[in-house]
């Protein structure tokens, strides 16, 4: 899921007026008969909110927190997803949005991390981002039946690419060019970013095979600490250098960073006390 997501969230921080003062948190709440709700907040630093609130109806804030939009997206989420609620929240120093959606049946959910933020601010998007930027991720779906839910996680793998027909007169593709130093500098920018992807079981869990279970009823799909991450300058080139051919791959060299948790399993189960 990192992989996919910096690809993503490097487009959005472009609609974002490039900051990185920015959090973002998905909690999917799934109830023993399988309906639930979605709730997304994105949380924003106090200097940002008050530039984007001169923005008026254009801030991206404003354009996540229209009704009209935000139902719409719903409808995108799956069948039978309707939104209860969107509109500012303030926590702290921060001003940002909190969007909740309902669903009747979690089997009918396909949820995308970043997706109802970008479909909201699509025309704040440069339109001429390099084809990097714009990765596809592919939704996070739900199977739940007799207490069981399967939560699979297609961002966490990549199925092997064929292989190339070998060109004899082929130019070795360029390594990227990688400023440590830069990355060095960038700490200070991303110390305040974080995003989290969590789905709660709100009588608990009994049993599961997903690697981070907070609470005893909280499964972690992703819970990332960018001030963390960039610590390491030379696991982030390493992280660049792979590209999207191996997802996994990248997720597996955090792993045993601190403040960073991501599932590396393509789908995990969990059994409902």
């Amino acid at each position: 899921m990192i992989r996919k997501l910096l690809g993503g969230i490097a487009t959005l921080l472009l609609a974002l007026l490039s900051t990185s003062c920015f959090e973002q948190s998905v909690v999917i709440k799934v109830n023993k008969d399988g309906s639930g709700t979605i709730t997304e907040t994105t949380l924003l630093s106090a200097k940002i909110s008050a530039l984007l609130d001169n923005m008026g109806e254009q801030s991206p804030l404003s354009k996540m927190t229209d009704k009209a939009k935000a139902a719409a997206y719903a409808a995108k989420i799956g069948a039978g997803v309707e939104l209860e609620k969107a509109g500012v929240v303030e926590k702290g120093d921060k001003k940002g949005t909190e969007i909740v959606y309902h669903f009747k049946d979690i089997n009918s959910v396909a949820y995308t991390m970043g997706g109802s933020m970008q479909e909201a601010n699509k025309a704040s998007i440069p339109a001429n981002l390099p084809e990097e930027a714009k990765t596809d991720q592919k939704p996070v779906t739900f199977k739940y039946a007799d207490g069981t839910l399967t939560i699979v996680n297609p961002s966490s793998q990549a199925a092997p690419a064929p292989a190339p027909v070998p060109d004899a007169n082929a130019k070795p593709a360029p390594k990227p060019d990688i400023d440590l130093e830069k990355i060095a500098q960038a700490k200070d920018v991303f110390k305040d970013m974080r995003m989290s992807f969590k789905v709660e079981l709100p009588g608990g869990i009994s049993e599961s095979d997903a690697t981070y279970v907070d609470g005893g009823n909280t499964v972690v799909m992703m819970d990332v600490d960018f001030g963390k991450l960039i610590e390491d300058p030379e696991k982030l080139k390493k992280l660049v250098e792979m590209g999207g051919e191996n997802p996994a791959a990248g997720a597996a060299l955090f792993k045993d960073t601190p403040g960073v948790r991501n599932e590396p399993k393509e789908q995990v189960t969990v059994k409902v006390k």
